[in-house]
């Protein structure tokens, strides 16, 4: 524009040169004067366009500087519409400085004026840029924050209800005792370490946010997932520990019902005097305690657990088996103490009258021992062996009257059962000695015995049956004899009868009666 004025200055200064009259001296002055007012009013309307266009350039910087503004706000507002977890704050820092160098070049070239114009609108231009990128990224951060926080919250979200549904499976698949029994606490807890250890893998390798905010919900994570593990596996641990010691009650008390089944054999197998006493107690205890040890080594191979825990339920067995096989013991060395007591006095017994009855061969201490004495004899030795056996079993009172009352009944029938052969072997003794003295016509009841008795004994005894004699002095010798010894009566013990010509009858107190013939009438 000054040059403008001054092209014109001087075009208009020629013109007027051109029309200006008079001298030169008159033309110079008035061409100075000219000069002089023309300069002044370049300069005033140089002045005036310089405010005018001052204003014009400050206005247009404006505008560029404001358009600038509005292209960065489009902008921000721009990338605030994209979805956050696809850009990080740091990343969205990077675009919005590109944007706002690209900005500031741009507004750069369209601003006007000199260069300190131009600057002082960039320095504010980038003040204002600096502070709306500032406030913009502050609002994302919170917004990218929020966003990476119910991102992570929904996958560890599912990480934990993906753990809960597998902990619900273990649960479910280990309820009863078989299926729990086949997996181990240990084994289990190997398994729940691996699952969340997928599960953390899988959720670190699509956890977003900053490395220390995906380190923090990874930790809160792992911590939850272990604790969960953690109940899990207390509740598992009892259950397994209850399913264990059910398992081994079950096993220890079918190893109690086998050594009882064992121990009824054996007493049912002794029941009988003879296969008791085949069988002694030392040999009894050596069969119990075989079995004992036997099942012992069972249970221990079937045992659950630690060996704590082992251990004490094989002490708790062995204490209740040796219990049980101490009681058994001491029933059947009662048993066979008695058993081996009764067969021993009724051997005695039975060689008692097998030493009765080897005496009675002779005649001579067969006629001495009438039948009513034998049996008096018998009962004295069946007693004296009785109180014997009382003394022996003094120490199982609850057992003697019932052994006594036993071996009483076969000592009698043993008694009786000999008494009933003595008394015929008697008479028949009887019987040979009259035929061989001739004197068996002469048997009526009479007088008393004597000492003639055992006189006539004596000589039938030694001479024998069939001693040819005189006829006169078998008559007086038969009468004598006859007559002594047809005085006595032998005593009828309480017996067994032998048939209706030869019974007896008993006195009302029950002992034999002394009015019966030894022989029949017949005879």
């Amino acid at each position: 524009m000054q040059q403008q004025l001054k092209e014109k200055h001087q075009e208009l200064l020629q013109g007027c040169r051109e029309e200006l009259l008079g001298d030169d001296f008159q033309k110079k002055v008035a061409l100075e004067e000219l000069e002089q007012e023309s300069a002044k009013m370049q300069e005033a309307s140089l002045l005036l366009y310089r405010n005018k266009y001052k204003e014009a350039v400050l206005s247009a910087n404006r505008k560029a500087a404001g358009n600038t503004m509005k292209e960065l706000e489009k902008f921000v507002l721009g990338q605030a519409e994209v979805e956050c977890l696809q850009v990080t704050p740091g990343e969205m820092q990077q675009q919005l400085k590109k944007k706002h160098q690209e900005l500031l070049q741009g507004c750069r070239k369209e601003l006007l004026g000199d260069d300190s114009q131009k600057q002082a609108i960039l320095e504010e231009l980038e003040q204002e840029s600096a502070r709306k990128q500032e406030a913009s990224l502050v609002l994302y951060r919170e917004k990218y924050k929020d966003a990476v926080f119910s991102a992570n919250r929904v996958l560890t979200k599912g990480a934990k209800k993906e753990f809960a549904e597998f902990l619900n499976a273990q649960d479910h698949d280990t309820q009863t005792e078989e299926q729990c029994l086949q997996v181990e606490p240990n084994e289990l807890q190997h398994r729940l370490e691996r699952k969340y250890h997928d599960l953390l893998q899988h959720c670190q390798g699509k956890m977003m946010g900053e490395e220390p905010q995906k380190e923090d919900t990874l930790g809160k994570l792992e911590q939850e997932l272990r604790e969960s593990s953690e109940e899990f596996l207390h509740t598992y641990r009892q259950r397994f520990r209850q399913m264990e010691n059910s398992t081994n009650l079950k096993a220890k008390g079918r190893i109690k019902q086998q050594f009882e089944e064992f121990i009824q054999e054996q007493d049912h197998d002794t029941q009988t005097e003879e296969r008791c006493l085949q069988l002694k107690p030392s040999g009894m205890w050596k069969q119990l305690e075989e079995k004992y040890q036997d099942l012992l080594q069972r249970l221990k191979g079937r045992l659950m657990g630690e060996e704590p825990q082992k251990e004490d339920i094989l002490r708790e067995l062995e204490e209740e088996l040796r219990e049980r096989m101490n009681e058994f013991l001491l029933i059947y060395n009662q048993r066979f103490r008695q058993i081996e007591a009764k067969e021993r006095i009724k051997k005695q017994f039975e060689e008692f009258i097998g030493e009765q009855k080897q005496d009675s061969e002779s005649m001579f201490k067969c006629l001495k021992m009438n039948p009513t004495k034998m049996w008096q004899h018998l009962e004295k030795k069946r007693d004296s062996l009785l109180q014997s056996c009382s003394r022996e079993l003094s120490d199982e009172k609850s057992q003697v009257s019932a052994a006594r009352e036993m071996l009483e009944t076969d000592l009698k029938n043993m008694m009786e059962d000999f008494f009933l052969l003595y008394e015929e072997h008697y008479k028949k003794k009887f019987f040979m000695m009259c035929v061989s003295i001739g004197a068996i016509a002469s048997l009526p009841i009479g007088a008393g015995i004597g000492a003639g008795v055992a006189a006539a004994v004596a000589g039938a005894h030694a001479i024998g049956i069939g001693v040819p004699v005189g006829a006169g002095g078998l008559s007086i010798i038969g009468g004598v004899i006859g007559s002594i010894i047809g005085s006595w009566h032998p005593k009828n013990p309480n017996r067994k009868s032998t048939s209706s010509e030869h019974q007896g009858r008993r006195d009302t107190d029950g002992t034999p009666s002394d009015e019966i013939p030894l022989l029949s009438r017949e005879e």
